[in-house]
């Protein structure tokens, strides 16, 4: 069974090892609360969604982050 979006967008963050402030600023484009409701349950936008659904990995290094995403 594939993974919900909400799921994989917990597991980025995870794996990213960002804060949930510099993921929803550097990785989503969004407000921290706005990940704070998405990890909650509340919808995430379609759009979103859709991107989301296409990351494959987020990479920091050296304070660079990089957004993998597949063609």
């Amino acid at each position: 069974m594939p993974e919900s979006i909400a799921d994989r967008l917990r597991d980025l963050l995870t794996e990213s090892a960002l804060s949930h402030a510099d993921f929803a600023r550097l990785v989503l484009g969004r407000d921290p609360r706005s990940l704070r409701r998405y990890l909650a349950g509340d919808a995430i936008p379609p759009t979103l969604a859709a991107w989301l659904a296409s990351v494959e990995r987020v990479e920091v290094t050296r304070g660079r982050v990089t957004v993998v995403v597949q063609r």
